[in-house]
């Protein structure tokens, strides 16, 4: 049962089950019971509990997507990675780096829309999905994250490809631009979750993610510490529904929260500036000037820390504007690689100037943005509440975006607004095992 990507073993149904449910369990409880159309009251007459046994035993819960190949791979270090891949691989072949952590459904959409036009391949965390018997093993450095993307090439025969990275997966494409110069055609990184050791380039959700990364890297005691804030139904309420099931996966036990924060702790130290002065492929480095979760002043120094890259700011964007895959940043994506994939004069390797026409410079944009930074500088400090540090969550009502930064692009650009759902309650909720 492809429950928002997630597939089902065990089903159990229970009078009052949804009390004893973590935030994600309530959460994926209640998509079953709508997709099911479940509650108690359908099985006052035998014919229809016969009928809605019959509904179990066809129901599809393995999760699986028809047009989307997926499969295991296992690294050197017997890492397990779950690779998915689209259909057409005569098409130019592009890779993408998911942020890291966050199960592959919060980017389908964008895989599917990159795949009308390229072969599109993607992998999951390492540690994270599926049996890990050896997790405390396995390398969690961000090198080792850039030899899964590798080794996920190898596996499909590709020599070379364009490179996109989102949020944390922005760090694993561009070590993988400088480590492997030779096979990246080109760059692109979205919303980039970056630490230049300056706490004036990175958003106050930055700031107070790397200190909870940090502290429940020690051990599983700190990791289930960390877990326990994201059990709280309540988290919901400020979670965008269209995610909350990828964004509260990686806290549904105390081992993938380990997991989690040890390579997202090993991709915080990561020091940048040696590896941005490698990187030869023409690359776009691309904000939102809404984004509450980074910080658009990290995006314009690795920019122009990246020689002829390219910064594209985005009018009113934002991570959840990046993941409802608005049709003006396909637009930007596609425009990108197509006019990399056009022939390049023998004097000029980086972005056509069709192109620079179209996407702003980083150096017309870092004055403002530098200024911007400087208003608000908060101290690494736990803040106590769950639901304001979940990656993605929407701003809580009346709570002011504060890192902000004050520069504003030109151009006409739909707005996609960060607002909190609603919480709704199902009538039954099954348990989980």
């Amino acid at each position: 049962m492809r429950v928002c990507g997630i597939g089902v073993r065990t089903l159990q149904y229970l009078h009052g089950g949804e009390t004893q449910l973590s935030s994600f369990e309530y959460f994926i409880s209640r998509k079953i019971c709508e997709a099911l159309d479940y509650s108690y009251e359908h099985f006052d007459d035998a014919g229809d509990v016969t009928a809605f046994n019959r509904l179990l035993k066809h129901f599809e819960f393995s999760g699986a997507v028809p047009h989307i190949e997926t499969l295991h791979l296992t690294t050197r270090d017997h890492a397990p990675l779950l690779v998915h891949a689209s259909a057409n691989r005569e098409r130019p072949p592009v890779v993408l780096a998911l942020p890291c952590g966050i199960p592959f459904d919060l980017c389908r959409d964008w895989f599917d829309a990159l795949s009308e036009r390229f072969f599109v391949v993607t992998w999951e965390t390492r540690g994270l999905f599926g049996a890990c018997e050896a997790f405390d093993q396995i390398a969690v450095d961000t090198d080792a994250q850039v030899a899964d993307m590798i080794s996920v090439m190898n596996h499909f025969g590709l020599s070379t490809a364009h490179l996109m990275g989102i949020c944390a997966g922005a760090v694993i494409a561009l070590s993988a631009a400088a480590a492997h110069a030779e096979r990246v055609n080109s760059l692109s990184l979205w919303h980039g979750d970056y630490n230049l050791g300056d706490n004036d380039l990175r958003a106050a959700h930055q700031q107070n993610f790397e200190w909870l990364m940090e502290s429940a890297a020690q051990d599983r005691d700190e990791a289930a510490d960390l877990q326990a804030m994201f059990l709280d139904q309540a988290t919901l309420a400020t979670t965008p529904e269209s995610i909350a099931h990828v964004v509260l996966y990686p806290y549904v036990n105390a081992r993938v929260v380990l997991s989690l924060c040890r390579l997202n702790d090993a991709l915080n130290k990561t020091e940048l500036a040696p590896r941005l002065t490698r990187i030869t492929a023409p690359t776009l480095v691309v904000a939102g000037d809404a984004d509450s979760t980074t910080h658009i002043g990290g995006s314009a120094h690795i920019a122009a820390s990246i020689k002829d890259a390219t910064l594209h700011v985005e009018r009113n964007g934002s991570h959840l504007a990046f993941f409802a895959s608005s049709q003006q940043s396909k637009q930007t994506a596609f425009s990108f690689l197509e006019e990399v994939l056009q022939p390049v004069s023998p004097d000029r390797h980086s972005i056509p100037r069709r192109m620079e026409r179209r996407l702003r410079p980083p150096a017309l944009l870092c004055s403002a943005t530098l200024s911007a930074a400087a208003t608000d500088s908060p101290s690494k400090r736990h803040t106590g509440a769950a639901i304001t540090n979940l990656p993605f969550s929407a701003p809580l009502h009346g709570q002011s975006n504060r890192s902000r930064p004050l520069y504003r692009r030109r151009g006409a650009v739909p707005r996609i607004t960060d607002q909190p759902t609603r919480k709704t309650t199902a009538r039954s909720c099954p348990s989980f095992p």
